[in-house]
């Protein structure tokens, strides 16, 4: 066959050209020599370089033949055809990749892969024609080369799986490049139906789990050189093209790889580097549901729980977690849009997610992966780069469009989680330095609480009833933020002064807007069970040190509501309940005193009926039980060492109780507030002779002498 096509192909009958490169095909295709396979391949290039001289001595003909569309139709013409023309080599040529076409997936991996970069040399060596390259994808590319499958991996070994994976390289690459030199972006219908078929053979390949990450990452590669030819194109995408290259990123499915995850980050790095190009091509068929479907693979991406970097992310992001946050950091959308706040909440929502990554999500992966032997990410610096961000965003927010739409509802319960856990989990902030994650978390959560129930209060007009719906649903995360003050971190002057700021923040705020909507004439109103609970909370802070098992024994489990409460005054005032010396308990004083004494101060406030009408109804009982509470415990441990000092906490705590007492009777009174201070007066009187310091004396016969007064008068 040799000797034939080099000495005498110039003298072969044109009609026999065609029969020789059907036995080529068929000494390809032959099992018994593996070297009659080769050179077989081989012998194309001899026969295609002999085309190609026709091609270019032979007369275009004036009157072009239609493009032809069938393999059959294919042979019949060149067998057929009278002409020895450009017509009949350029489809003589096309007939011969074909043949060598349909042996890209022999079972021999040299045969295979010879035969793929012969193909691909082939087409890249003939003169290029806009017809010659539709008639190649009409005949080879659409029926053959992007239908191929890649086979079952069930029964082979892996060297064999390697040796498919690497075929598949070669197909993608050879397709790649023939796309980007060859198809004219001109002919927008058929280049517009060349990618959807390509982008297909790019999804079947993707989503295989096969492992193949070389692969993949060659094809995220392509789908980018395409983005970037179609980008730079002088005429702008139809949407038809458009959406075929959406369809990558609405179908493919991130399988992750734990075999080699160097080399799948890499991947995952390619195909992330798609995105910014996508959404810029992508803006006139761009909707919500398409954003967000591509917002959801970069979110997968970035959970990819091995660290490949040689670098811990607790202080740097990786490379990939670098990438994906800076992709949504820089997401800008016109103003003008109908959708833009439906784009901007769906980003809100990414970052969401990310920020809360460090901690139920990685004890996820950890209980799955810890046995494996592998390094799992902490996700740190990116929660707290996702927070920066968030902070951005909320920080440009003017209305309550996104607390409408329930962006900030969730905002909420995501800063919760890491504000109460309070993980020893350190990162670098925006000043360069060291602090607690839960800290830049917390801060977060609470201008957010801060700032949309300021917006709420500022407003002239009623609350919409949806804006109505999603205050019942944002309350409730609201106290479970304002509880997040109190849960104990370290004893550090640092940690102690930054939940006291944020206490008096949240409190501040929220007694503002409770007073401002409960029991009111506005036409949204707080539910009683949620200002109970906001008084319960702080009346449970106001307390200086533990309760020793004598006094917890009395409060129960549940002291939170109104009716709970005048319970316990009745038991702590009521003496035969108490003729006992108390316990013989040390005092354990709470570490963060300047706050828990901040909550007693507020719950006296909130008992002041003149500023404070409705709420007052609540918190004065709440106040009264905490006053009686240090009466109590005062009395107790008089009784115990006699003449002996007192702990200093309770003289301190009492010159609090007896300020706040004589505080309250000053202001007018009622019947019901008189029957509630009387059950009280026997502890003030006997605590005037068990060693009470002079301001407290003072203050508790000023209150004596006032009460008696208010009474006699009322």
């Amino acid at each position: 066959m040799k000797v034939i096509l080099d000495e005498y192909l110039q003298c072969i009958p044109k009609s026999q050209i065609k029969i020789i490169i059907d036995s080529l095909h068929n000494f390809v295709n032959q099992a018994f020599d593996l070297n009659i396979s080769f050179n077989a391949i081989s012998y194309f290039w001899i026969i295609s370089d002999f085309i190609k001289e026709k091609v270019d001595v032979s007369p275009k003909s004036p009157k072009k033949t239609s493009l032809i569309s069938t393999e059959a139709a294919l042979s019949s013409y060149i067998v057929s055809t009278p002409a020895n023309d450009f017509e009949f080599y350029k489809y003589l040529w096309v007939y011969l990749v074909l043949q060598l076409t349909k042996t890209m997936l022999d079972r021999r991996a040299q045969v295979r892969n010879g035969s793929i970069i012969t193909v691909f040399n082939i087409i890249d060596s003939f003169p290029s024609e806009d017809s010659l390259c539709e008639i190649l994808f009409n005949l080879v590319l659409s029926p053959v080369i992007l239908k191929t499958r890649a086979p079952s991996l069930i029964s082979m070994k892996p060297q064999e799986q390697n040796e498919w994976m690497e075929s598949f390289v070669n197909i993608i690459n050879g397709l790649s490049k023939f796309l980007l030199t060859y198809v004219p972006i001109s002919k927008r219908n058929e280049f517009a139906d060349t990618m959807k078929v390509t982008i297909s053979f790019f999804i079947h390949l993707v989503n295989l789990d096969y492992g193949w990450v070389e692969l993949n990452n060659s094809i995220y590669k392509s789908y980018h050189d395409l983005l970037n030819k179609i980008s730079e194109a002088d005429v702008p995408p139809q949407n038809d093209l458009l959406e075929s290259l959406y369809d990558f990123w609405a179908k493919i499915k991130i399988n992750y790889n734990f075999g080699n995850p160097s080399m799948y980050q890499k991947a995952l790095l390619t195909l992330v580097g798609c995105f910014p190009l996508s959404m810029k091509l992508f803006i006139p068929i761009m909707n919500p549901e398409k954003f967000e479907k591509m917002l959801m693979v970069l979110n997968h991406c970035i959970r990819y729980p091995i660290l490949a970097d040689s670098r811990n992310d607790d202080e740097r992001c990786t490379f990939l977690q670098e990438s994906i946050l800076k992709n949504l950091e820089n997401l800008i959308f016109d103003k003008t849009d109908e959708s833009y706040y439906a784009y901007q909440s769906i980003i809100i929502q990414q970052l969401n997610m990310i920020l809360v990554l460090p901690f139920h999500t990685r004890d996820l992966i950890v209980k799955k992966l810890g046995d494996k032997g592998v390094k799992i990410p902490t996700f740190v610096a990116a929660s707290g780069y996702s927070m920066r961000i968030l902070k951005s965003q909320i920080k440009d927010m003017s209305d309550l469009t996104f607390l409408n739409d329930q962006s900030i509802v969730k905002v909420v319960k995501s800063l919760i989680e890491p504000s109460k856990l309070k993980r020893d989990i350190l990162i670098v902030n925006d000043n360069n330095e060291k602090t607690y994650l839960w800290m830049v978390s917390y801060e977060l959560l609470t201008s957010v609480i801060v700032k949309f129930l300021g917006m709420i209060m500022d407003r002239q007009d009623k609350l919409s009833p949806t804006t109505i719906s999603r205050l019942n649903e944002f309350l409730p995360n609201c106290l479970q933020a304002y509880e997040c003050c109190f849960i104990a971190h370290d004893a550090s002057s640092k940690t102690n002064d930054f939940a006291y700021s944020q206490y008096k923040l949240l409190s501040a705020t929220l007694l503002k807007f409770i007073n401002l909507y409960y029991g009111t004439q506005e036409n949204y109103q707080v539910s009683r069970e949620l200002a109970e609970k906001f008084v319960s909370i702080t009346w449970e802070f106001s307390f200086f040190y533990k309760h020793d098992s004598l006094m917890e024994s009395f409060f129960g489990s549940d002291v939170s509501t109104y009716t709970s409460i005048t319970e316990l005054i009745d038991i702590l005032t009521f003496e035969p309940n108490w003729n006992i010396y108390g316990s013989t308990e040390p005092i354990v004083i709470h570490s963060h005193i300047r706050l828990l004494s901040s909550c007693f101060k507020d719950l006296y406030k909130m008992s002041n009926a003149r500023e404070y009408s409705e709420i007052s109804k609540i918190a004065f009982p709440f106040f009264l039980v905490r006053c009686a509470y240090g009466l109590r415990k005062y009395l107790m441990q008089s009784k115990q060492i006699k003449r002996m000092p007192l702990s200093k906490i309770l003289v301190i705590e009492m010159e609090y109780v007896s300020e706040a007492l004589n505080g309250l009777i000053q202001l007018e009174s009622n019947n019901e507030r008189n029957a509630m201070f009387e059950k009280i007066l026997p502890m003030v009187f006997q605590l005037n002779s068990h060693g009470a310091t002079e301001a407290t004396q003072k203050n508790l016969a000023e209150m004596s002498v006032q009460f008696i007064t208010s009474t006699k008068n009322g």
